[in-house]
């Protein structure tokens, strides 16, 4: 897998600048750094990212898109940073033990989702299977599930209302060292996708905020 040289910062929802592969800073404004063995070790389980939002609107369904990437933290090459994997794809990772010091450990995946929730409601709206996804994910959400009654009754009168939508990634890992294995439940940070969903004679629209 060729090591990335260069990764995308998102500087707000809109604008993107290019970065060294060695940070990785989210939409929810955390920042993944892999610069030092250090860093390898507290990056164990990977990063992610999703980038290039986009979001549409037919049938009163939403519709969301994003680039999807996932990354491992070591040192590929005599030099420390991330690469690019897939979402379930097995990779050995730099480990710390009071016992054995520093050692490896292959960490693979048995289960991936992307779920979505809206902001201050926690109940899943959608969820995207990324075991096998490609680097262009999309999800559909009914405007049914997503809005309360009187955001529906908003839209009715020709008004619009601004919505967010959180989307976070689970894995379910199995860790194997010479020590142990070790099946775990993994979460990651949440990426927000800030939106207007608008009424126009009768049409309904949605744009990125």
């Amino acid at each position: 897998m060729k090591f990335i040289a260069l990764a995308s910062l998102l500087l707000s929802f809109h604008t993107l600048a290019e970065v060294p592969s060695r940070l990785i800073k989210v939409l929810d404004g955390t920042t993944a750094i892999c610069k030092t063995k250090q860093d390898i070790v507290r990056q164990v389980n990977g990063a992610y990212r999703l980038s290039k939002q986009n979001v549409s609107l037919e049938n009163e369904t939403l519709k969301l898109s994003y680039n999807a990437e996932f990354f491992t933290c070591g040192e590929f090459g005599g030099e420390i940073g991330f690469k690019a994997i897939g979402f379930s794809e097995t990779f050995e990772q730099m480990i710390y033990s009071l016992n054995r010091g520093i050692s490896t450990a292959s960490i693979s995946t048995e289960t991936a989702e992307l779920r979505f929730m809206r902001d201050g409601v926690y109940k899943i709206v959608a969820t995207i299977n990324m075991e096998n996804a490609s680097s262009r994910i999309s999800t559909e959400i009914a405007l049914s599930d997503l809005l309360n009654e009187a955001e529906l009754v908003q839209l009715s009168n020709g008004d619009s209302v601004k919505v967010s939508v959180d989307a976070f990634l689970i894995k379910k890992v199995i860790f194997t060292s010479s020590e142990l294995t070790m099946k775990n439940p993994i979460s990651f940070g949440a990426f927000r996708t800030l939106m207007t969903i608008s009424s126009k004679n009768g049409v309904l629209s949605a744009a990125l905020q």
